[in-house]
């Protein structure tokens, strides 16, 4: 899982080893390029899932970048969107992305959507139009995700 080269990405990076997981540390503002290389040796070394948030590290929110287009490109592996909510949860306002924490007993909910394969060549132009596909499944799942939990997004 990707995790940026910031503070909070440390804590991060932190919580994903204590999910087992392999963080790999970059973001497109810092260390992209360093990131992506790392993933792409993940995934050629046989790991199974490479995990990003598709709107970090800075957004907007809910806006996708290219990365992970990107990444699937050069790998062959397709995308396979997935989105959470929870519903009690405490809201970050401070944070750009507006992040939950559940609260203890909180109705918590993952769900995937439609796999996205990605052709090894692409215009600058398909790219685009894969990046919104992303986006656009992104945000119909986050929606879906919060109606199933209750939850509600904060007006900003």
């Amino acid at each position: 899982m990707m995790a940026s080269l910031s503070k909070d990405g440390e804590i991060v990076s932190r919580y994903e080893r204590n999910l087992g997981c392999v963080p790999i540390r970059g973001s497109s503002s810092r260390g992209g390029m360093a990131a992506q290389r790392g993933m792409l040796r993940f995934m050629k070394e046989g790991g199974l899932v490479a995990a990003n948030v598709a709107d970090g590290p800075r957004g907007p929110r809910y806006v996708a970048k290219a990365g992970m287009i990107s990444l699937a490109q050069l790998t062959g592996v397709p995308l396979a969107p997935a989105m959470w909510s929870a519903h009690p949860c405490w809201v970050m306002k401070k944070s750009w992305d507006l992040s939950i924490i559940p609260k203890p007993f909180a109705k918590c909910i993952v769900i995937y959507g439609k796999e996205l394969k990605v052709p090894r060549r692409l215009t600058p132009e398909q790219v685009e139009e894969y990046r919104l596909e992303l986006e656009q499944e992104l945000n119909r799942l986050k929606d879906e995700a919060d109606r199933l939990t209750g939850h509600a997004d904060p007006v900003v």
